[in-house]
């Protein structure tokens, strides 16, 4: 087995980890790492094959892939907007529906174009002869925008949209397909949408704040989901003397999809770029039911709400990507004239290089509150960051290490999420290897609690390293294990990363990438993060940092200039302030 492809043999082309559609008697080529499991490797011993580079890693290729993202988008949505206008029979403007279902727009394109870019890679470097297929245009379909994410990591959804593509485009027609018979019995989607969250929220609504309803108007500001501490939350509604949230149902009820009326629909496209046109042919194939055929029973709901009739304004911190009752009632209002609001979510907006959630916020809010960058006065506007409040972190002098990694994300992205995890493990692999043996017996890994439910595993990742080092499944209380912890090291861009600077806790991002991954407007900062060993994109300086210092990492982190650093970053992207409620109050008041 190798690992990349060349030119010499004839290949079958598997697409993913669904075993039915894996061959034995030939040569092949596994489109992606994410097919061929460390879990196979007995059956793996038995094949001949190699795996397919891995698309879109490089950052010129992301960043020219997330301009054609945008650029299709811009294309897309307002014929989609018509087309769903004329089905659902509203008049709903192309802002409506970006802010209806534009989040999941960006994902559907960018998840077309990462699948199509792939098979093209690996079709023009390698001389493939035959492909394993399968139809089931039902499996395709899940009920929201959450399921949708949910389900891009799915080794048998991922099967049938490589072989929806395959079959489709014009540029893959010149090799045998093998068609294999859908999967029975498939459950691939919850027919429901689930609008009540927490116990929590609905003690608050029913029992704790539930006072006459003289006391508020129907013209109210409307808050809901604000990122606060749940106290802090309570005081800015009682501040701004917002109306009670009545609490809903707990699901609302999905039809199943109509294939015979998706096949029906058609976006006709003339465009001459195959991606342009793959993304209009498969939209109707992967459009969430609750855009389409539960789009009445979300309207439904939302003429049931008793919330205010006409807001002065609308904000949330987390439920503009994927409530979708909450999105559908917000596009109501803001066509009677209310502003729309919405707060950072994540530390990834303002920093991350090609950031897409940052434009889709800029895009459909009235101002974007950040936790302290500004793209522009008219966009964006600063807040602080909600993670930090009401929560004060320690850590211990005479502690060990604490390296904190991520999860294996949604398969949602323009470039092979799944290479990127592996190489985030690596990255942590290698830092450990360099620290001294001292250090390492030392270090506890904490995995994200997802990461136990993958095929993933302490014997695949971990088997070579010091065996006095601890795996944390991301069952304990982080804030428990950064008490115990002298220094805290990210391998990702983490809110756990800035809500330790901000706690001035003796802290480490180690990022794949480096300064190419950051966003233009904050590589200065990140610059002199670097300069002073807070910020590295190679885990060997990071270790030989760490070893240098260990016995004293206050003479490192308490010097002036390091201090200075940290609240220059901080105020710019972890703001801290010690009166959030009458500072948001103001704003949110006071915003044009």
């Amino acid at each position: 087995m190798s690992l990349f492809t060349g030119m010499s043999k004839k290949f079958t082309l598997v697409t993913s980890s669904y075993k039915p559609s894996w061959v034995f008697n030939s040569k092949v080529i596994f489109l992606g790492h994410w097919c061929c499991n460390l879990k196979e490797k007995d059956v793996l011993s038995e094949m001949d094959y190699i795996i397919a580079h891995p698309y879109g890693m490089d950052y010129r290729t992301r960043k020219n892939d997330y301009l054609k993202v945008k650029e299709i988008k811009s294309k897309l949505l307002p014929i989609v907007a018509k087309n769903l206008n004329k089905i659902h029979g509203v008049e709903y403007s192309t802002r409506s529906w970006d802010i209806f279902f534009g989040f999941w727009l960006t994902r559907y394109i960018s998840l077309i174009l990462n699948r199509f870019s792939t098979l093209e890679q690996v079709f023009n470097n390698n001389s493939i002869d035959q492909v394993i297929t399968t139809h089931d245009s039902s499996a395709l379909i899940v009920a929201n925008s959450i399921d949708f994410v949910n389900i891009t990591n799915d080794e048998y959804w991922n099967h049938l949209i490589f072989s929806r593509i395959l079959n489709t485009s014009k540029k893959f027609k010149n090799v045998y397909y093998q068609e294999l018979p859908p999967k029975s019995q498939l459950v691939v989607a919850k027919k429901t949408i689930k609008t009540m969250r927490s116990l929590k929220r609905l003690i608050y609504t029913r029992f704790i704040y539930n006072p006459s309803s003289v006391f508020f108007k129907s013209s109210s500001p409307f808050i809901l989901n604000s990122g606060l501490p749940f106290s802090l939350s309570l005081a800015l509604r009682l501040r701004l003397r917002i109306n009670p949230l009545k609490p809903m149902s707990e699901f609302i009820d999905m039809p199943n999809c109509n294939i015979e009326l998706r096949q029906k629909l058609d976006l006709n496209s003339d465009d001459e770029c195959e991606l342009t046109k793959l993304a209009y042919d498969l939209f109707f194939d992967l459009l969430p039911i609750c855009y389409l055929e539960g789009f009445k029973n979300i309207s439904y709901a939302v003429t049931k709400l008793k919330w205010p009739v006409k807001p002065e304004f609308i904000y949330t911190a987390n439920s503009y990507d994927s409530d979708e009752v909450f999105k559908l009632w917000t596009v109501e209002k803001v066509k009677t004239g209310s502003k729309y609001f919405i707060g950072q979510h994540g530390s990834g907006f303002g920093v991350v290089n090609n950031h897409q959630d940052t434009d889709d916020c800029l895009s459909v809010a009235d101002k974007f509150f950040t936790w302290g960058w500004s793209k522009s006065k008219e966009a964006s506007d600063t807040l602080f960051n909600l993670k930090i409040l009401n929560k004060e972190l320690d850590y211990s002098k005479n502690g060990g290490l604490l390296l904190v990694g991520d999860s294996l994300p949604a398969s949602t992205k323009t470039y092979d999420t799944y290479f990127s995890f592996l190489k985030d493990k690596e990255i942590e692999k290698t830092f450990i290897t360099k620290l001294s043996k001292k250090i390492q017996s030392s270090v506890l890994i904490r995995l994200h609690f997802e990461f136990s439910k993958s095929f993933f595993h302490k014997d695949s990742l971990w088997n070579h390293l010091n065996s006095n080092i601890s795996i944390d499944y991301g069952f304990s209380k982080i804030e428990k294990l950064i008490s115990n912890s002298r220094v805290i090291v990210f391998s990702y861009q983490s809110t756990g990363f800035l809500e330790c600077l901000s706690n001035n806790i003796p802290t480490i991002l180690i990022l794949q990438g480096g300064i190419e991954a950051i966003d233009e407007r904050a590589k200065k900062e990140y610059k002199k993060l670097s300069e002073d060993n807070i910020f590295f994109s190679d885990p060997t300086l990071a270790a030989e940092h760490l070893t240098n210092n260990w016995n004293n990492i206050s003479n490192w982190w308490y010097r002036d200039s390091v201090q200075n650093t940290i609240n220059e970053f901080c105020f710019l992207y972890s703001r801290k302030v010690s009166a959030p409620v009458k500072i948001m109050t103001k704003k949110l008041l006071y915003t044009n």
